[in-house]
């Protein structure tokens, strides 16, 4: 996508372009007419800065100021007069120039002459037009960028708000019935949603977050989780790599273990397990979840709305630096997330 710099960039090195050109054309065409390099030189300078004043008073005052209004009465009269303005500073500018040195040439400005140069910057304006066309091309691009990265903004700001409840039901009416059936340890389970929500509701602000505070979160999540039953779910859990430095987008991994217990039989403890892992290595993050399932349970497959939202999230946040690998098995589920960490800060 073009950038702001890059259509900057981009219109100056056209409009360089194009006038180098023409003040080539221009010196060897007046150089093969009348001679002499030094006059050629002097007379096509004389004749670029008029049509530069022509062209830009045309573009940038003219067209935006009137005729994108639709005044167009305004906007010939104007045109008129910048042209007669711009013809006579090439046309008196000229003579003066060429009765100062003497050139021998100074006959040559007559009114035949004043309108062969009139004539010449309607040439001219007309050859600018593309310009114009080039110009406002790069501004669509900019704009529908502009859009497309508030389009996005939105979209995230509605995944986020989405997910953040879904959460909090989940963690509410685990405490709900932990303080039936182990209240004794409801003021532990309290203060881990206490330092989950923190997360939630302080970091989760910034659009990227430190890997290590996600997987503290999630550790959390698990701790939560595995209060609700007496015996310790089967759950293992790994890091490998440097993760100091890694960022991520916030909340994008939780509806992944959500599911997991949900629909994971973990409650068994003989026959319910859980496994996950994140490994940083060659500039690449791969997060692995797998965990049993009921073969009763025939919903699973339909994910939910946490799953179809961190799909959506990873679209719109790592676009063509993720690939997502879902299996089902008849008493397993496995997930294979991998993100290039080099490409993840990619401009949409």
């Amino acid at each position: 996508m073009i950038l702001d710099d890059d259509y900057k960039k981009w219109t100056l090195a056209i409009h360089l372009l194009f006038w180098g050109a023409l003040a080539i054309i221009m010196y060897l065409v007046l150089n093969s007419i009348i001679g002499n390099e030094q006059i050629a030189l002097v007379a096509s300078s004389v004749h670029l800065a008029g049509f530069m004043m022509l062209v830009y008073g045309h573009l940038f005052y003219l067209l935006p100021q009137f005729f994108d209004k639709k005044k167009y009465n305004h906007y010939a009269l104007g045109l008129v007069t910048l042209l007669l303005l711009t013809t006579c500073f090439r046309f008196f500018v000229g003579w003066g120039w060429s009765k100062s040195m003497n050139w021998g040439i100074v006959q040559q400005f007559t009114p035949s002459f004043f309108g062969s140069m009139a004539f010449t910057g309607i040439f001219f304006l007309l050859m600018s037009l593309p310009l114009r066309l080039i110009d406002n091309w790069f501004k669509r691009r900019e704009l529908e960028q502009e859009l497309k990265t508030h389009q996005l903004e939105a979209e995230l700001r509605f995944l986020k708000a989405q997910v953040n409840p879904h959460f909090l039901f989940n963690a509410l009416n685990n405490i709900y019935s932990l303080s039936f059936t182990q209240a004794k340890e409801t003021p532990d389970m309290i203060l881990k949603l206490s330092n989950m929500m923190s997360y939630m509701l302080y970091d989760c602000k910034s659009d990227k977050v430190k890997l290590a505070s996600e997987i503290d979160y999630l550790k959390n999540y698990i701790a939560l989780q595995q209060l609700k039953k007496d015996g310790e779910f089967d759950i293992d859990f790994q890091v490998k790599g440097d993760i100091t430095t890694i960022m991520v987008t916030p909340m994008l991994f939780i509806p992944f273990f959500e599911n997991a217990f949900k629909h994971g039989n973990l409650e068994d403890i003989k026959n319910g397990w859980l496994k996950s892992c994140f490994e940083v290595e060659n500039n690449q993050l791969t997060f692995k979840i797998a965990n049993s399932r009921s073969e009763q349970d025939k919903n699973y497959e339909k994910g939910g709305v946490g799953l179809t939202n961190v799909k959506e999230r990873l679209r719109l946040l790592y676009p063509q630096s993720h690939q997502l690998n879902i299996k089902h098995y008849t008493k397993q589920y496995e997930v294979e997330l991998i993100i290039n960490l080099n490409l993840q800060d990619h401009d949409l």
